[in-house]
């Protein structure tokens, strides 16, 4: 009975993750309320306080429940060992990440709901920043990968890592912030995958172990 109980208690919490992603999408998170929470779940405002203890931490666990496993599988390719050279982990990873934004409509849900219907007050000040990667964590992690290519001679010479890491931090989050911007622009959306195969062409020496970038690519502007 203690067991049937414990895995109600966690679907009455999921139902409740679930009600609050599509209740702050369509009101903004300022706009909603744990009564509106609670309507749309169909329980009682009671049953919303026993499993969270305020909005925020209810946005916490519908960020947790869709980017946590996302992030995981993200950070899985930057140290897959499958790729030989250090650079396609980075382009292996800006693909996925995109790929994941195309296919799964909630995931599209809940990163618009932070960088677009979240309020810059002091409650949600932690749940806006860096989709749970840190810039310092993001930074780090993509310094590092750019140091194993420059030492494999596989990225530009000229480019050192700690400034290409930044450039790259950048271009990734402009990217994720105008693709979500752009909902009716399938054209802009069409593009991403180019944009991201030029960005990193852009790093790599040529194929004959000059430091030209990779020429020939590119991608239709509008």
């Amino acid at each position: 009975m203690a067991r049937r109980t414990k895995v109600q208690a966690e679907e009455t919490r999921q139902q409740i993750i679930e009600a609050a992603r599509s209740v702050f999408y369509r009101q903004g998170v300022n706009g909603s309320s744990l009564e509106m929470v609670a309507l749309e779940a169909g329980l009682t405002r009671g049953a919303i306080y026993w499993h969270f203890k305020d909005k925020a931490d209810i946005f916490l666990a519908v960020r947790q429940s869709v980017l946590l496993p996302i992030l995981a599988e993200i950070e899985s390719i930057f140290v897959n060992e499958h790729y030989a050279d250090p650079l396609d982990c980075i382009d292996a990873a800006l693909r996925r990440f995109f790929q994941i934004l195309q296919e799964r409509p909630c995931v599209r849900m809940v990163l618009e709901t932070i960088t677009c219907r979240c309020e810059h007050v002091a409650e949600f000040a932690d749940i806006q920043s860096g989709f749970e990667w840190s810039p310092t964590d993001l930074l780090t992690r993509l310094e590092s990968v750019y140091g194993a290519a420059a030492e494999l001679g596989t990225l530009r010479p000229d480019l050192p890592p700690k400034a290409i890491a930044r450039d790259t931090w950048a271009f990734f989050h402009g990217l994720v912030n105008r693709f979500l911007l752009c909902e009716a622009n399938g054209k802009f959306r069409s593009q991403v995958f180019e944009m991201i195969a030029f960005h990193m062409a852009l790093r790599r020496c040529g194929r004959r172990g000059d430091s030209s970038p990779v020429m020939g690519i590119g991608y239709a502007g509008g």
